[in-house]
């Protein structure tokens, strides 16, 4: 999802601004600002397909 701070990946192996837009073969994480956060959702692949309760319409409400 991103880097926990600017310009540096979990596992520490690449730091500073020059290794920018770099992902990390160690730990998967894209070199780059941390406020990339608040902005990227997360994915997990699951073992069969899901839908979300968002979008099944046909069961009732609990409040009413």
């Amino acid at each position: 999802m991103g880097p926990v701070k600017d310009y540096e990946c979990l596992c520490g192996k690449y730091k500073r601004l020059k290794h920018r837009g770099v992902v990390c073969e160690k730990c998967g994480v894209e070199v780059t600002q941390a406020k990339v956060r608040r902005e990227r959702m997360g994915h997990i692949e699951l073992a069969s397909p899901v839908a979300h309760i968002w979008f099944l319409k046909s069961l009732p409400s609990r409040i009413g």
